[in-house]
């Protein structure tokens, strides 16, 4: 019976630190698309600003995953009796630290990013940017006659 608890438990923070992996490369290359897509010269850039803090901002998190999951795997334990007292608390800090690091470099990023658009003469459309329960979208257009919406069907 032992085996078998600790087998799943094996499979639960492979499976954790897997998706914490995938979550942070899914929502990074989110946050990179209109870097390239200002690079590529695309016609209409759309931003998800609430993406721009991501790729720095979740680095602590898969940090601290990356550095458990092995302990937890190799003594057969939970994250939590891993995580105790001080541990707990530098880990905290680390994530926090990373947060804010993130929050810092999405707006740097942004910034720079409408600078970059402005200077290869984008302009802020407003028909097309939009907010949605998960985020802000602002967009930009090369040409004034890129800024409509597309009829709907």
């Amino acid at each position: 019976m032992q085996q078998r608890n600790r087998l799943k438990l094996s499979v639960a923070i492979v499976t954790l630190t897997l998706f914490a992996v995938w979550a942070w490369w899914f929502v990074s290359s989110a946050a990179l698309k209109p870097y390239f897509a200002l690079q590529a010269g695309e016609g209409v850039v759309k931003i998800g600003l609430h993406t721009l803090w991501a790729p720095v901002g979740l680095i602590g998190v898969l940090l601290v995953l990356l550095v458990t999951s092995p302990i937890c795997l190799l003594r057969g334990v939970l994250m939590s009796d891993v995580l105790t007292g001080r541990r707990m608390t530098v880990a905290n800090v680390v994530m926090l630290a990373f947060l804010a690091a993130g929050a810092v470099s999405g707006f740097i990023g942004y910034q720079k990013l409408k600078s970059q658009l402005a200077d290869q003469g984008y302009s802020y459309c407003k028909a097309l940017s939009k907010t949605t329960p998960s985020g802000k979208y602002v967009t930009y257009v090369r040409e004034p006659g890129l800024c409509v919406k597309a009829p709907k069907h």
